[in-house]
């Protein structure tokens, strides 16, 4: 039987708060490496734009925008929950 979260239990549960506190410093990482992704991207093509020829500010736009995207994903996509780790250890258990 599973056991409801009330605001007690949830604030006892250090576990609960240790998860809490990583998934808000995640999202804060995020946030802080969109912001100088933006920033500092902007500089570049700022730079690009006054010299001309190639516009080679694509790599870094490109390549450290694909890291900001999976670093966006750790921090707000979906986590794991119980139900798929007890769904993957009947599996695991079943194929011994």
């Amino acid at each position: 039987m599973s056991e409801k979260l009330t605001p007690s239990t949830a604030a006892d549960d250090p576990d609960l708060r240790r998860q809490a506190v990583q998934r808000l410093n995640a999202r804060r990482a995020f946030v802080a490496s969109a912001a100088m992704w933006i920033v500092i991207n902007a500089f570049l093509v700022v730079i690009w734009s006054r010299s001309g020829g190639f516009f080679w500010p694509i790599f870094p736009l490109l390549f450290w925008g694909l890291a900001i995207f999976w670093q966006g994903m750790a921090a707000f996509g979906p986590r794991t929950t119980e139900d798929q780790i007890q769904r993957e250890m009947r599996r695991a258990s079943r194929g011994r």
